[in-house]
C-alpha cells in the first residue's frame, strides 16, 4: 500500500476520530528528527508510520476510542508515570475521540521509541 492508502484510512475515519487521529499523525511527523525519511503506509491494517523500514508509531479509530501503536512492547512501560490515566493494553495507549494526545507525550513517545531502534543498532 502506499502513502495516498495511508491517508485516505486516516480521511475515511467518521468525526470526531478523523481529525483527531490526523492532529496525532501530525505530532508523531513533528517529533521525528528533520530529514529523516519518512514512509506513511499500512501494516496490520492501520496507519502506520515508518523509519528507515522500521516502525516507529500507528494510529487507529475505534468505535469508543482512538489508539496510539507505539510498536514495540517497552515504550508504554517505559513511560507508565507519563501514561497515567490513560486506558491501555500492552501494546496500545486509547485516549479519547475529539481530545489528541498532547504534543509534549507524542514527543516522548517517538522518542522513547528512536532510542529503543537506535539501542537495537538500526
Amino acid at each position: 500500500m502506499s502513502k495516498s492508502d495511508f491517508r485516505a484510512v486516516l480521511e475515511s475515519a467518521p468525526e470526531p476520530q478523523r481529525t483527531t487521529l490526523l492532529v496525532v499523525v501530525e505530532r508523531v511527523l513533528a517529533a521525528l528528527p528533520k530529514g529523516v525519511k519518512v514512509q506513511e503506509c499500512i501494516s496490520y491494517g492501520i496507519p502506520t508510520i515508518k523509519i528507515m523500514g522500521v516502525s516507529v508509531a500507528a494510529v487507529a479509530a475505534n468505535k469508543d476510542f482512538c489508539s496510539y501503536y507505539p510498536c514495540s512492547g517497552g515504550v508504554l512501560s517505559t513511560l507508565a508515570a507519563d501514561l497515567a490515566g490513560f486506558s491501555q493494553t500492552k501494546s496500545a495507549l486509547h485516549f479519547p475521540h475529539g481530545t489528541p494526545l498532547p504534543a509534549a507525550l507524542v514527543k516522548k513517545l517517538v522518542k522513547t521509541r528512536l532510542e529503543e531502534i537506535s539501542a537495537r543498532g538500526r
